[in-house]
């Protein structure tokens, strides 16, 4: 629960689902206030990249090294230390496979604020056969668990080399 004294960041680079949010957002004006909607991807170097809608499943997609519409990307890390934020609890992930490069240019922060994460792990964004392995070596050098979200709620942890859709860490 955000309470009222919480914000919420949103990155979205998809043109097409920024203005989407946007307008939904301005449907409701008292959460509007306690959201901010940034217009850039978040990855492990700040670069321009382009956005590809993924065919057959509008308002999904990518973010590639060509095309024609450009979205800046941006480090995490950078980008958290330009808020100056007084707290950080929690960061929700859903990037279509590209969870690892957001983690590389986020280590300063999981590192200083500690927040819980709840990223997509889906099987079809595996690459290479890897399982998401960098990620899992890598957060737990950080010190996270891994958990699932069991349909009532519950948490169930996650035993090596296995993977929900979505991962829970704390």
């Amino acid at each position: 629960q955000l309470g009222d004294e919480g914000r919420v960041h949103s990155f979205e680079p998809s043109p097409p689902n920024r203005r989407r949010l946007e307008e939904n957002l301005a449907l409701n004006p008292e959460l509007e206030k306690r959201v901010t909607v940034h217009p850039f991807g978040l990855g492990q170097a700040a670069e321009t990249l382009y956005w590809h809608e993924e065919p057959g499943n509008p308002g999904n997609g990518w973010l590639r090294t060509e095309g024609e519409e450009a979205v800046p990307v941006k480090v995490l890390d950078e980008v958290v230390e330009g808020l100056e934020l007084s707290r950080l609890d929690f960061i929700k992930i859903d990037v279509e496979g590209m969870e690892w490069p957001i983690f590389q240019g986020a280590e300063a922060t999981l590192r200083k604020w500690k927040p819980g994460l709840y990223f997509e792990t889906l099987s079809r964004f595996r690459k290479d056969g890897d399982g998401h392995e960098p990620i899992r070596e890598f957060l737990e050098g950080l010190g996270y668990q891994f958990y699932y979200l069991k349909k009532d709620g519950s948490a169930e942890p996650l035993t090596s080399g296995k993977w929900a859709s979505y991962t829970l860490a704390l």
